[in-house]
């Protein structure tokens, strides 16, 4: 195989593990989110005079 052959199928390896890696910060920013969602705490409900 030559260099250029093999230049080209490493650079097209990298784009997709890049891919990937993009993929996966998406899903932990995504997962994060929910997270941070889930740790606020719960509106106290208004109490009524009645």
């Amino acid at each position: 195989m030559s260099l250029a052959a093999e230049a080209a199928l490493i650079e097209a390896r990298i784009r997709m593990l890049q891919e990937a890696i993009d993929k996966a910060d998406t899903h932990i920013e995504v997962v994060s989110e929910a997270l941070r969602h889930l740790r606020r705490p719960a509106p106290r409900p208004r109490l009524t005079a009645g």
